[in-house]
C-alpha cells in the first residue's frame, strides 16, 4: 500500500510540474536570446563596469525578468520590447527603401539639392546587415518598451536570428 501511495504521489508530482511549466512563445524565446546576446556583449565590452554591476549581468542572463540599474533596464530586451515577425527579407528591405526615400524627400525639402551633401550616401550599417541573411534565417523587427522611449533611451530596429542565436541587428530608431 505504502509502495502504490509513493507511486502515484511521484505520478501527479510529475505531471503536475510537467502541466504547470509555462510554455514560451516563439516571440519570447526571440526577445531572451536577444537578451542574452546584448548582456554578452556588455560583458565582453564594458570593461569599465565595476565588479557589481559585472555580477548583476550575469545574474540577469539566468533570471529573464531581473532588473539591473536603470540605465540597463531600458536598453536590455525584456518585458514591454515588442517583437514583430517572423518577416520576409523582400518586405523588410522594401521597408528600407521606403524609409530611406522618405528622409532623402524631407532633407531635399530643408536643404535643397542633395547632391553636394555627404550624409545622403547609402546606408554601409544596412549592407552589412543584408548581406549577413541566409535562406532559413528568421528575421524580427523589434521595438523597446515604452517607459524606454519615455527616458530617451528608446530602441527599434530589426534582429536576424539563426539557429537560435543573434546573427545581426539593425537600428533604425534612436531617441
Amino acid at each position: 500500500m505504502k509502495i502504490l501511495i509513493v507511486c502515484l504521489a511521484t505520478v501527479l508530482t510529475c505531471s503536475c510540474q510537467r502541466s504547470c511549466q509555462v510554455k514560451m512563445t516563439r516571440h519570447e524565446e526571440v526577445l531572451r536570446v536577444m537578451r542574452n546576446a546584448t548582456l554578452r556583449e556588455l560583458l565582453d565590452t564594458a570593461y569599465w563596469l565595476a565588479a557589481a554591476e559585472r555580477r548583476e549581468l550575469r545574474r540577469m542572463q539566468s533570471d529573464y525578468h531581473a532588473k539591473g540599474g536603470h540605465w540597463l533596464y531600458l536598453t536590455v530586451p525584456g518585458p514591454g520590447w515588442k517583437l514583430r515577425g517572423p518577416l520576409t527579407f523582400a518586405e523588410v528591405k522594401a521597408k528600407h527603401v521606403e524609409r530611406v526615400e522618405r528622409g532623402l524627400q524631407a532633407r531635399a525639402r530643408v536643404y535643397g539639392d542633395l547632391k553636394t551633401r555627404a550624409d545622403t550616401e547609402p546606408d554601409v550599417s544596412w549592407d552589412e546587415f543584408a548581406s549577413q541573411y541566409r535562406e532559413g534565417d528568421e528575421l524580427y523587427e523589434y521595438r523597446s518598451s515604452d517607459r524606454s522611449w519615455a527616458e530617451l533611451c528608446g530602441r527599434r530596429g530589426y534582429v536576424l536570428i539563426r539557429e537560435n542565436q543573434v546573427v545581426g541587428k539593425y537600428v533604425t530608431h534612436i531617441n
